[in-house]
């Protein structure tokens, strides 16, 4: 709650920012994806510190009021501007051309029905969000994959990989399928650092 901006420029490095900047140069908004995977809550801020674009946070919110509340002033801090995934469709097509960062941790367990989505994931069925893949197909905003590694220092560093720089063109599913197979690369390097938590695979198909 009382980090500086010199804190976090100095315990988080952005490897390689010309991946986003590319997109941004050209006026496109990116969407970023990211997992509960090291400290998610500090690569959020680090990527609204270095970008002179707005970055929205895509957030589910807590069923205590007070704890939201309190995680949306501590996110909110240094300008990124959080959006709860019941509005998160309606805002971002109505700010469609508004060059922006959309940053979406998309790894939970979404509601599940009979329209829901399974993807494998270490070799499991799990119900997967959609959502993001929806979007960047409907106005071709290209994905970014947020991978946080920690050194033995325990500095941490942001790499960024590209999804899918043309989602219109993109199979479906296959954006989504992309992100799960990225995150799970990430969590077989070093499975300490997920959110193990929040029991992925509590649902059955």
């Amino acid at each position: 709650m009382s980090a500086s901006k010199s804190f976090i420029n100095k315990e988080v490095e952005i490897v390689n920012p010309e991946i986003i900047e590319q997109f941004l140069a050209k006026n496109k908004s990116v969407i970023l994806l990211s997992g509960h995977y090291n400290n998610w809550e500090w690569g959020f801020t680090k990527v609204a510190l270095s970008f002179n674009k707005p970055c929205v946070g895509i957030y589910k919110t807590i069923n205590s009021k007070l704890i939201n509340n309190i995680l949306m002033r501590i996110r909110q801090r240094f300008g990124t501007r959080l959006i709860s995934m019941q509005d998160s469709v309606r805002y971002i097509i109505n700010n469609k051309e508004n060059c922006q960062i959309i940053g979406i941790i998309a790894d939970q367990n979404p509601v599940v029905d009979q329209t829901t989505n399974w993807m494998s994931f270490f070799g499991e069925k799990v119900p997967v969000f959609m959502g993001a893949e929806k979007l960047a197909k409907k106005l071709d905003f290209p994905v970014i994959f947020g991978k946080m590694e920690k050194d033995i220092f325990n500095k941490y560093y942001i790499k960024f990989e590209v999804i899918e720089s043309n989602p219109r063109n993109s199979l479906d599913g296959n954006i989504t399928k992309n992100y799960f197979e990225r995150l799970e690369e990430q969590i077989n390097n070093q499975p300490l650092y997920w959110l193990w938590t929040h029991r992925r695979w509590k649902h059955k198909q």
